[in-house]
């Protein structure tokens, strides 16, 4: 086995793209599952099919922009085949935590919300550990995967080495955000951890639905009506720019399994869709609404 690192091209953007989704699938990843949930997945579209499109449109933006480092493993066995790459963001000292942080990409079935999430609580933990200064004076590793066909061979240290050598020669340090199951790597080559996030519930609903999915769950719900030429609930026409979580008063919690597996409970940011299939159009009553949605 030859494995080479080198700079990725334009070219390289579609494989790279589709070893992020396969090694960042729904079916095995928690983050992956949760930005890319099913029930927002197009019908024409097979499983992982959305993330891949969302890879590569991030990934060809990355391409372009000088602060950063795209690196590719190759097999030379394989005839140069993609098997690994690595992003580093060098240090921007004008730049902004946030600007270091993933940017949003509209996609199908992509959760934006959740998306958002996600990057306010990044932002929000790189400034505590950090300071005003942020991250501006270091390498940050935004991106790490290998072909789920060619891991333990050695190929993820390899490309983790590549910046961390490059750091130690520009004098600067290094940082990143990893999931369970790049921790040890990661340690293994003197990284240390700040602090566990959990920052996703599992996925199971039990009756109430995030802000965002459930905007979501009811720009749907009145689909069906407008595709029959029917009146759409207008109830639901306002909710779907304002839904209102429950008040604080209610003593309403959440509580879910964050990727350490760690069981957190925290205040419910959702709505509960108590009588989901109520209908107040002229059209509908209590006798045909279940049909008829």
């Amino acid at each position: 086995m030859t494995v080479q690192l080198r700079i990725a091209t334009d070219a390289d953007a579609e494989a790279i793209a589709t070893l992020a989704a396969d090694a960042f699938h729904p079916d095995t990843d928690t983050i992956s599952r949760r930005l890319f949930p099913q029930h927002l997945q197009p019908a024409d579209c097979a499983a992982g099919d959305t993330l891949r499109l969302w890879r590569l449109a991030r990934k060809s933006i990355k391409l372009t922009d000088k602060r950063i480092n795209l690196i590719v493993a190759v097999d030379d066995d394989l005839r140069g085949q993609i098997v690994g790459f690595a992003l580093w963001e060098i240090p921007a000292p004008n730049a902004s935590d946030s600007e270091l942080l993933p940017s949003a990409v509209s996609s199908p079935g992509l959760d934006e919300g959740a998306f958002e999430e996600m990057q306010r609580i990044l932002v929000n933990q790189v400034r505590k550990h950090f300071g005003d200064q942020g991250t501006s004076n270091m390498w940050h590793l935004d991106h790490l995967a290998v072909d789920p066909r060619h891991q333990r061979r050695g190929i993820g240290k390899l490309l983790l080495n590549w910046g961390i050598e490059k750091a130690k020669h520009d004098g600067r340090d290094c940082y990143l955000v990893a999931t369970p199951a790049g921790k040890s790597l990661y340690e293994s080559v003197g990284f240390r951890t700040l602090q566990e996030l959990s920052i996703f519930d599992n996925g199971v609903n039990n009756g109430a639905f995030t802000v965002a999915s459930a905007s979501k769950l009811l720009q749907l719900g009145n689909k069906i009506p407008q595709a029959k030429g029917q009146l759409t609930n207008q109830r639901w026409n306002a909710q779907i720019n304002a839904p209102k979580p429950p008040k604080t008063s209610s003593g309403i919690t959440l509580g879910y399994g964050g990727m350490s597996n760690s069981v957190v409970s925290k205040p419910a940011d959702v709505v509960l869709i108590a009588h989901s299939l109520d209908y107040s159009g002229t059209t509908f009553n209590s006798a045909n609404k279940l049909q008829d949605l």
